[in-house]
């Protein structure tokens, strides 16, 4: 039994990329270079070093990029009310924010992915 193809890609889509192709793209996305700094919101009852392992590796795979882990420093905090943990982690957040006003990267685990994504649509 034969198997055929009904559907061909068209050509134009089938050629190689060239070698100035290449270095153009890759001269734009090196003068574009920058990494925003990357903010790490913790999920429920989450150590501090779940935090700053992501950081770690955040800054191994982009050199120079400033990652901040925001720890409430107690387990209580998880257990009140989301709208009360939505307004700890703004007041935390706020200076961040303020000290980078091109924008940063949140990044979250968890419970801190719904508190982040409160902050970030309130």
């Amino acid at each position: 039994m034969q198997i055929r193809f009904i559907y061909r890609i068209p050509k134009r889509y089938t050629n190689k990329m060239n070698i100035s192709s290449l270095l153009l793209f890759s001269c734009v996305f090196t003068l574009g270079k920058c990494w925003r700094p990357v903010l790490y919101l913790p999920g429920f009852a989450d150590p501090a070093s779940g935090g700053k392992n992501a950081c770690a590796t955040i800054k191994q795979a982009h050199p120079g990029t400033v990652c901040e882990v925001l720890q409430p420093g107690t387990v209580v905090l998880s257990t009140i009310d989301m709208w009360t943990q939505v307004k700890w982690y703004r007041d935390q957040m706020l200076p961040f924010f303020k000290k980078y006003p091109e924008g940063v990267n949140v990044v979250a685990f968890s419970q801190g992915t719904l508190t982040g994504r409160a902050i970030i649509e309130t």
